[in-house]
């Protein structure tokens, strides 16, 4: 018999998940360790989070946290940046460095028999980095090359300049890589300098998620941790001043067949009691394919092949924003529906059913993003960083099926400042300054 297609099938009941248990421990030099078991398959992800990030950048220097972080494993006390390499790649495994706003992290992921190796591996380039004349050399232009391809990207023009507008006059308004001419300025002295004042045990998480037990975490980490010692460092808080009205900047750029748009504001910071609300809210608003912009912008309309909402994750209020883009011919009138779905969110609830839609969405959704060991340990990182509390993943079901149509009006009254938004248009300004001065009344610059 053929099966009906005159109507969808109906869903299944949705399986119930459970975040695995975890353990916390500490170490005399201040180190903290998380370990979470996942028996059958012999491999061990290890996480090492240290509290410098790049809101530890000077006015002078920006950049360098995540210079200094991307040097880390490129030679320490023992071994040349090519003999880790080859050391990591005889284990089967990899090493990697990076920085973050929030932290930096070292991570490594190694067979479980190669453990004790995997965690020394680790110690030493937390700890002995050489940071080399020469490999300073050929990082910074790594990094600036990046710099140079960005520059001529639209995305990535159009967040840069949107971060800059909404975080001038602190450290958001540079990107993490920090700028061309301001690696240019920076030398081993300087790398040394901050690694010496913000690289410490003091305040930092080892997050160790596979097949081990707490005696072999314990055992191992306090070999190769044993003896490093460090002062706590304060983690900076960044505040922004709120805009006092609406402006739309427009990046030209002539000729350009489409315009990369970048709609929004300061929101929260990742701890705030909102946050999750904040979340449904986004999900619904353009969170999911069945959001709100992209049916009508997407679906409704034919404007776009796709928008997204999303409030951002740092310890400082980090933006929401709306990031689209869209055929030139039809950026004026893709804003002025974006901005009816943001004061509709304003007016009114939503739906019971939508509401319930957008919660099952994420409930359903989130069991693939801890499918790895590197997705357990991010989640676990988030714990450590953003001091969210042990029971958050294990009651995070709950708090979701709880949030009403009533609170995301609450939160969206709250959180959502339209009135008060950057628009940033990358794109050419003689197609898209007409249409936007038909519809807002927003100042409009142009910068070349």
């Amino acid at each position: 018999m053929a099966p009906d297609r005159s109507h969808p099938p109906a869903a299944q009941p949705a399986r119930s998940f459970e975040f695995p248990d975890f353990e916390r421990r500490s170490l005399g030099s201040g180190l903290e360790l998380i370990r979470l078991a996942v028996d059958g398959l012999p491999l061990v992800h290890l996480r090492l989070l240290l509290t410098a990030g790049g809101h530890h950048a000077s006015a002078g220097a920006p950049g360098l946290p995540s210079f200094t972080a991307a040097l880390l494993d490129e030679g320490t006390s023992q071994r040349t940046g090519i003999e880790l390499a080859a050391k990591i790649e005889r284990l089967g495994g990899y090493l990697a460095t990076g920085a973050g706003w929030d932290a930096t992290v070292i991570e490594t992921e190694v067979l479980a028999q190669d453990l004790g190796t995997g965690l020394a591996l680790l110690a030493e380039v937390a700890r002995e980095p050489s940071f080399p004349d020469h490999e300073i050399g050929r990082v910074r232009r790594q990094l600036q090359a990046e710099i140079k391809r960005r520059e001529a990207q639209p995305s990535a023009v159009a967040t840069k300049h949107f971060q800059r507008t909404l975080y001038q006059g602190t450290v958001y308004d540079t990107p993490l890589i920090g700028t061309h001419d301001a690696l240019e300025r920076m030398d081993r002295e300087h790398v040394l300098d901050f690694y010496s004042h913000h690289v410490t045990p003091a305040g930092a998480t080892l997050v160790a998620v596979g097949d081990i037990t707490s005696e072999q975490l314990a055992e191992h980490a306090e070999g190769a941790f044993a003896g490093w010692t460090g002062d706590p460092i304060d983690r900076p808080r960044i505040e922004a001043k709120p805009q006092k009205a609406a402006r739309i900047e427009i990046i030209d750029r002539p000729g350009a067949a489409q315009t990369e748009i970048r709609l929004g504001h300061v929101g929260i910071h990742r701890a705030h009691p909102r946050y999750l609300a904040a979340v449904v809210l986004s999900c619904l608003l353009g969170g999911k394919f069945t959001s709100r912009l992209n049916l009508n912008l997407r679906e409704k309309r034919g404007f776009t092949y796709g928008v997204s909402s999303s409030f951002g994750k740092r310890s400082s209020p980090a933006p929401f924003v709306i990031a689209t883009a869209l055929a030139n011919e039809h950026v004026g009138e893709a804003l002025a529906e974006t901005f009816g779905e943001i004061h509709r969110l304003l007016d009114e609830a939503p739906s019971d059913r939508e509401v319930a839609d957008t919660r099952d969405y994420l409930i359903g959704s989130f069991p693939y993003t801890v499918e790895t060991l590197g997705g357990l340990a991010g989640r676990l990182s988030d714990l450590a960083v953003y001091d969210l509390g042990d029971d958050y993943y294990a009651t995070q079901a709950q708090a979701l099926g709880s949030i009403s149509a009533s609170e995301l009006l609450d939160t969206a009254r709250e959180l959502l400042t339209p009135d008060r938004s950057v628009v940033v248009c990358v794109g050419p300004a003689e197609e898209l300054r007409p249409q936007l001065e038909e519809r807002f009344e927003a100042p409009i610059t142009v910068l070349s």
